[in-house]
């Protein structure tokens, strides 16, 4: 049992998945205003950017926990990595799913490496924008470069761009449905 939730950041990250396609601007937010019908600015504001950012932390918790997960497991075992590159093979279940999820982080952190250099390069600003655009790809970059790099004044600066955005969504909505 122990072991299973040492692997909490891959459990994390996997329940956010699914839950992502609740977008806090394109689903939420309409279903808050024009169904329920709340009139209030400054409650939808609150509500839906509170919804906005407990979802950019739990994936930022995710990603630095990730991020320390395969520190320990490298520490732990060199024939780990040997597994990673495909020169041993893994056994059993437990460690074919630790296989497969170091796996997919390298190629992902492999893509990103470019963006994580301009983003670093041209700092908060760069996070806040990122934060401020309506589609999940920045955000999620962003999110994953600050929790696997432990960025958090870079994680707040995306988190105040994604409450700015969230807020316009909320005033633009509310003059749609009302």
């Amino acid at each position: 049992m122990k072991k299973l939730l040492r692997l909490w950041p891959i459990f994390v990250l996997g329940i956010m998945t699914p839950i992502s396609i609740l977008h806090v601007d394109f689903v939420l937010a309409p279903i808050l205003i024009g169904f329920f019908k709340v009139n209030s600015r400054l409650f939808s504001c609150i509500i839906l950017g509170g919804i906005g950012f407990f979802e950019l932390w739990v994936w930022y918790q995710g990603w630095s926990g990730l991020a320390d997960l395969l520190k320990q497991f490298f520490e732990e075992d060199i024939e780990f990595m040997k597994k990673v590159l495909g020169e041993i093979k893994s056994s059993g279940i437990l460690e074919w799913v630790k296989v497969f999820f170091v796996r997919r982080y390298f190629r992902l952190a492999k893509k990103a490496e470019a963006v994580k250099k301009f983003l670093r390069g041209s700092g908060y600003l760069s996070m806040f924008m990122a934060g401020l655009l309506p589609i999940w790809g920045p955000r999620v970059v962003c999110d994953f470069l600050c929790g696997t790099s432990k960025w958090k004044k870079g994680f707040i600066a995306l988190a105040v761009g994604n409450f700015v955005k969230t807020a316009g969504f909320v005033f633009g909505w509310n003059s749609v449905f009302h």
